[in-house]
């Protein structure tokens, strides 16, 4: 039994660094082994399964990362909130939902959107700009709110953001 997924947290971090073959392999191994008592463990393997097209598994693992201390999942919250969990639950739209890296070669965005959703919006600061991303059923925006143009990556391609691009939703 494994308490939280640090192995499929490492694949999170470093992505790059192995086969998707070896990414699923293990979020499979690990997903059956990991009992959760870690605040933090939901969001990371939410996070994962949106990396891997997991979309019913990554929404689920949300919700119980977002729920945690609302139903005292873990029988601790009299002794506080979670505040590392809040912020792995935020990761969980951003990193996961919102498929957002930085990477050496600059910036990456891969949206998907959660079947019960209809939209989802988030900002972030990146080399001294302000980027917006409002992702809806059927497409996407980024929106560059300062700064100057740049490239970026939307599903691996290369493209400039001078003030707006809008993508259809894979």
């Amino acid at each position: 039994m494994c308490k939280q997924p640090d192995t499929v947290l490492a694949h999170f971090i470093l992505e790059d660094a192995q086969e998707l073959s070896t990414i699923r392999n293990s979020f499979d191994y690990y997903e059956k082994v990991t009992t959760h008592d870690s605040s933090l463990s939901t969001c990371i393997f939410s996070i994962m399964a949106s990396k891997l097209g997991l979309r019913d598994k990554a929404y689920e693992y949300f919700g119980e990362s977002s729920k945690l201390d609302l139903f005292n999942t873990n029988k601790n919250t009299k002794d506080g909130i979670h505040a590392a969990n809040l912020g792995g639950t935020f990761m969980s739209i951003v990193y996961g939902f919102g498929g957002l890296r930085v990477k050496e070669k600059g910036l990456f965005l891969a949206p998907v959107l959660p079947e019960a959703w209809e939209s989802y919006d988030f900002k972030m600061r990146y080399e001294n700009s302000l980027i917006q991303v409002n992702v809806k059923r059927e497409a996407f925006e980024v929106i560059l709110l300062q700064g100057a143009e740049k490239e970026i990556y939307i599903y691996g391609e290369n493209r400039l953001l001078k003030d707006r691009l809008l993508v259809e939703l894979k």
